[in-house]
C-alpha cells in the first residue's frame, strides 16, 4: 500500500502514539541504533525491562510487531523499541512525499546494528544466543525492522516515479510548444531513456541490501512511463494545443490563398473629401477597413484645401 501509482502517494501518516515519540532524536543520528542497555538479571527481568522500556520511550510500534512470548522475545522487543522512534521518522517523511539522503546505506546498518545489539543484550541476560528460542526471537526482530523499512522504501519509491513523471511530461510539453508540432518517436524515446537511467540512480540510493530488486517495481515504472510518451496526444493540454495549431494553420493558408489570388470586392465603401479654403498647400488622406475580416468594408477621409489665392499664369483672380 505503500508503494502506490503515478496518481497520487500515499497520505497515510503516523499514529498518535508514533507522534509522541518523534521528539526524542533526530532523523540522521545513530546512536540509538548501537547502544548497549544495562539490563542485568534472570528472563523475568528482561521481560519486566522491555516492557517499561516500550511504555516510557514511546516506542508503541514494538506492541504492534509480534514477538515470541519467551525471555529471547522480550529482549527482541526492547531492542526494536529503542529504533522505534527513527523507524517512525523515517515512515512520517517518506509518505510526506521526500526521500531519505542515503537510505539505503542507513537502513542496512540499522539492521545490522540492533541485531547486534539484541545479541549482546541477549549474553548479558545470561540467553544463550544459539538457543531456538533467541533464534526465533532474532528472526522476528529482523522481520520486523525489514517490514518496516520495507514501507519506507516502497513509500519513497512512489515519491520518485511520481516526481520523474512530473519531470518527464513538462520536458515533453515544453519541446511540443517550441517546435509547435507532435514529438517524433526518436526524441520521445531518448526522453524515456534519460528518465529511466535517472530513476536506476536514485532507485539504488535508497534500496536496502535486504530488500530485492524486484521491490524497485521498476518494469511498472517503466511502463507508466512509457503510456505517457506514447499517450501524449491524449493529454488535455496537447489537444489544446493541437487544435490551436491547426486553427493558425488553416488562418495562414487562406491568407496566402487570399495574396496569390486576383480579387475583386463589391463591398460598399464610403469616401468623403473635405475642402477648406487656404492655399493650397495642405493634403491628407486616411484610409481604413471596418467590419468583420472575413467581410471588411473601407471608410476613407481626405482633406485637401483650396487655394485662395489669384493664378498668375491664367490671370485669374482665383484659381
Amino acid at each position: 500500500a505503500a508503494g502506490g501509482g503515478v496518481g497520487g502517494g500515499p497520505g497515510r501518516g503516523p499514529g498518535a502514539e508514533e507522534q509522541q515519540q518523534q521528539t526524542s532524536a533526530g532523523v540522521g543520528g545513530e546512536a540509538e541504533d548501537a547502544g548497549g542497555g544495562g539490563e542485568s538479571g534472570g528472563g523475568e527481568e528482561a521481560a519486566a525491562s522491555a516492557s517499561s522500556s516500550a511504555s516510557a520511550g514511546g516506542a508503541s510500534g514494538a506492541s504492534r510487531e509480534a514477538f515470541p512470548a519467551t525471555p529471547c522475545g522480550a529482549v527482541a522487543e526492547a531492542s526494536f523499541a529503542k529504533v522505534a522512534p527513527k523507524l517512525a521518522r523515517w515512515k512520517e517523511i517518506a509518505e510526506d512525499g521526500r526521500t531519505i539522503f542515503g537510505f539505503a546505506g542507513q537502513a542496512t546498518r540499522l539492521v545490522r546494528r540492533t541485531l547486534a545489539n539484541y545479541e549482546s543484550q541477549a549474553k548479558a541476560q545470561g540467553l544463550d544466543p544459539a538457543s531456538p528460542a533467541s533464534a526465533a526471537a532474532r528472526a522476528a526482530l529482523g522481520a520486523a525492522l525489514e517490514r518496516r523499512l520495507l514501507a519506507a522504501f516502497l513509500a519513497q519509491r512512489s515519491s520518485v516515479e511520481q516526481a520523474l513523471y512530473n519531470r518527464l511530461k513538462n520536458d515533453l510539453l515544453r519541446r511540443m510548444r517550441r517546435k509547435k508540432q507532435p514529438l517524433k518517436v526518436k526524441e520521445r524515446a531518448r526522453l524515456l531513456r534519460g528518465t529511466m537511467k535517472e530513476y536506476d540512480a536514485r532507485i539504488r540510493e535508497l534500496l536496502p541490501g535486504f530488500v530485492p530488486e524486484g521491490s524497485a517495481e521498476r518494469p511498472m515504472a517503466e511502463r507508466r512511463l512509457g503510456e505517457l510518451v506514447v499517450k501524449l496526444e491524449e493529454l488535455p493540454e496537447v489537444k489544446e494545443m493541437l487544435q490551436q495549431w491547426k486553427i493558425e494553420a488553416l488562418r495562414r493558408s487562406s491568407q496566402q490563398k487570399q495574396e496569390r489570388q486576383l480579387s475583386l470586392s463589391l463591398s460598399p465603401g464610403l469616401r468623403v473629401m473635405l475642402r477648406p479654403g487656404g492655399t493650397g498647400n495642405m493634403q491628407l488622406l486616411t484610409r481604413r477597413q471596418v467590419g468583420p475580416p472575413h467581410n471588411p468594408n473601407e471608410v476613407t477621409v481626405g482633406i485637401l484645401n483650396d487655394g485662395d489665392v489669384m493664378d498668375v499664369y491664367n490671370k485669374k483672380p482665383s484659381p
